[in-house]
């Protein structure tokens, strides 16, 4: 439709056409009460905090670039999968937060030039060269995958900076009490010792044939979990700026430079690992002079037992440099020799005296064994910073864009500009094929796919933007609807279902027959016995289990008393656990340790931001907030969905 649109609007009379046809709609979308899209906002508004209005366009935005990230993650998650968990919602809410702060910061007279914002920004190490300098390209490069104009950005970081020195204002320094910490940690250190022992699962593939009857039974009760997915055709154009990178040269020293950043990053390879003991002072001058005794002859255990200290309160742990949060403990750890002590070093929470216990040397790649990969790395880089390229890249994308508007389809474009056409057969939403196997041949698959299930047939879609800076057009040529597969097509399917099931059951079973016997007196190593097993014990096992004692069995275990039984499941298959607790111990809580002061600050930055949230949620009351819910279902796509 918007092609044939396109057509029409390059004739002189189609012009006329269409301008007396759009007049006559918007007349008459007035006349019958369309209009009250509009009242009360912008045309293009989505929300109202006060005298602020939230744009469609840049909620859009917001929304689509928080899927994007949880994408980086999990590259399953859908643009449904996002509104079902209420990330619009989110969003949004998060949205009208940061105007209602925009607006209290003026009324309050907080302000910041440009020129100081653009300076703060010139110091992010994203934008700046391994020179130190301002890196013009990868700003230039932030900017076009944003697609935010410098203006744009600017202002949307003088704000930002705005809303973060008032959020500073309000609940910046705010500290816990003491004995939230000390509850929250014996609530997180408890550790409790567990014998158990496993009951074997049934095995699915030594269970009787299950009757046609059963079968049925379990593909009538399942019949979603069976369903055949929609599948799409589609073809896709595809343009990146990778078709330059031969154009590119890379020199010896690029790769070199490289694979130093990459080793000091940890990129690749091994880092180097310290074991790290710290000795922390109420003030400077008492760290002096414990700096300058141990100098002259004492030795660190013999200061240890003078201030009452064991090794294990000292001890961080074995630390890569980018583990230790404290950056200044961080440098000086790194710098010592094995067994050296520092000098007093002014730590975030205080001056402290540092030893390195023990060094772990780090382990490097070999530079050759690296040097393609660097290759492909350093040629990407310099790709996406090359203006040149750029405008090479833009010349082709606006001309087949130019073609777009003259009506021509993908298939025509490829033929006369003699680029690839890439045919997708059939892609479900999660950018699988019907064997299940990962679609290939278009970058960002994901993307493309959900983009892909978000139109039709016969609609003219606007070019995805990849992550490397590229560009991909797409047309759907088909769509199989999903469908509820017959029972003889999932037969086999259905089999293992209920072989699974039929196993887990069977297995419960056993396991609380076990069960029943011990609460009646038996004791477990009798049941341990008859297993042909033996009781494991497991000692120091925290709510979040460990090796031994997986998540699942930890929170069975912790909801029972000494002494007692339950069943809980192993992680493998239908084997099942009889478990029992031993003992419960809870570690005594030490504010001045590492663990609890990080504890401390955590907990003081979770209610400093409820603090700022109430906040929040006060000034948005004083201004008054309004949503345009039929412009938010427009904008999420839900309005098609009622």
């Amino acid at each position: 439709m918007l092609s044939g649109i396109r057509t029409a609007a390059g004739t002189w009379l189609g012009k006329i056409v269409l301008t007396v046809m759009f007049g006559f709609l918007i007349v008459s979308f007035a006349i019958w009460g369309i209009g009250d899209i509009f009242r009360g906002y912008g045309s293009n508004s989505l929300a109202a905090v006060g005298k602020s209005e939230i744009g469609i366009d840049a909620f859009r935005r917001a929304f689509q670039q928080r899927i994007f990230e949880i994408q980086q993650r999990s590259r399953s998650f859908t643009t449904e999968q996002a509104r079902l968990i209420g990330l619009d919602r989110q969003v949004l809410n998060q949205m009208i937060g940061e105007a209602a702060l925009n607006e209290k910061a003026g009324k309050l007279g907080l302000a910041m030039t440009t020129e100081e914002t653009a300076r703060l920004l010139a110091a992010i190490p994203a934008f700046r060269a391994p020179n130190g300098a301002f890196n013009r390209a990868a700003f230039d490069a932030y900017l076009r995958e944003a697609g935010l104009t410098e203006g744009a950005f600017l202002e949307q970081q003088r704000l930002a900076m705005l809303r973060q020195q008032l959020g500073e204002a309000i609940s910046g320094g705010y500290a816990a009490p003491q004995a939230m910490a000390e509850i929250l940690h014996r609530y997180r250190a408890e550790e409790r010792k567990i014998s158990h022992v496993v009951v074997p699962g049934a095995i699915p593939s030594a269970l009787p044939a299950p009757t046609p009857d059963q079968l049925k039974a379990v593909h009538e009760q399942r019949k979603g979990a069976f369903r055949a997915p929609e599948f799409r055709k589609f073809v896709a154009l595809v343009l990146g700026p990778g078709e330059f990178a031969g154009e590119i040269t890379v020199s010896d020293a690029d790769l070199r430079q490289a694979y130093e950043s990459g080793l000091a990053s940890g990129r690749f390879g091994a880092p180097e690992k310290r074991r790290i003991e710290q000795i922390a002072f109420p003030t400077p001058a008492e760290a002096a002079a414990a700096a300058e005794r141990l100098k002259s002859g004492l030795a660190w255990t013999a200061l240890l037992e003078e201030r009452k200290l064991t090794p294990s309160d000292v001890d961080l742990g074995v630390k890569t440099r980018s583990e230790l949060v404290d950056r200044a403990v961080a440098d000086a750890a790194f710098a010592l020799a094995e067994g050296a002590i520092s000098d007093p070093v002014q730590g975030a929470f205080g001056p402290v005296l540092i030893r390195v216990a023990a060094i772990e040397p780090g382990a490097a790649p070999d530079f050759a064994a690296m040097r393609e990969t660097l290759l492909a790395d350093v040629r990407a880089s310099k790709v996406a910073g090359d203006r040149e390229l750029r405008r090479k890249l833009d010349a082709v994308h606006d001309k087949i864009e130019e073609l777009r508007s003259a009506g021509k389809s993908l298939q025509q474009i490829s033929e006369e500009l003699n680029r690839n056409l890439i045919v997708v057969e059939a892609s479900d939403a999660g950018a699988r094929g019907r064997g299940g196997e990962l679609i290939t041949g278009v970058p960002d698959a994901a993307d493309v796919v959900k983009a892909v299930f978000q139109s039709d047939r016969g609609v003219d879609n606007e070019a995805i933007r990849t992550r490397e800076n590229g560009y991909v057009w797409f047309e759907v040529l088909g769509v199989e609807p999903a469908r509820e597969r017959s029972f003889d097509e999932v037969k086999a399917a259905v089999e293992d279902v209920w072989r699974n099931d039929e196993a887990a059951r069977l297995t419960t079973e056993n396991a609380n027959a076990f069960l029943k016997r011990l609460e009646a007196g038996e004791t477990l190593e009798a049941i341990a016995t008859e297993l042909g097993g033996q009781i494991e014990v497991t000692a120091n096992v925290t709510r979040n289990g460990n090796d031994a004692i997986g998540p699942s069995a930890a929170a069975t275990a912790f909801a029972l008393p000494p002494g007692r039984y339950a069943i809980a499941a192993t992680g493998r298959g239908s084997d099942r656990m009889i478990l029992r607790v031993d003992d419960i111990t809870v570690p005594e809580f030490k504010p001045g340790d590492a663990d609890s002061k990080a504890l401390k600050i955590q907990l003081d930055s979770t209610l400093s931001g409820e603090l700022l949230t109430h906040y929040v949620m006060g000034v948005q009351n004083d201004l008054g907030v309004s949503i345009n819910e039929r412009a938010l279902a427009s904008a999420t796509g839900t309005q098609n969905l009622r």
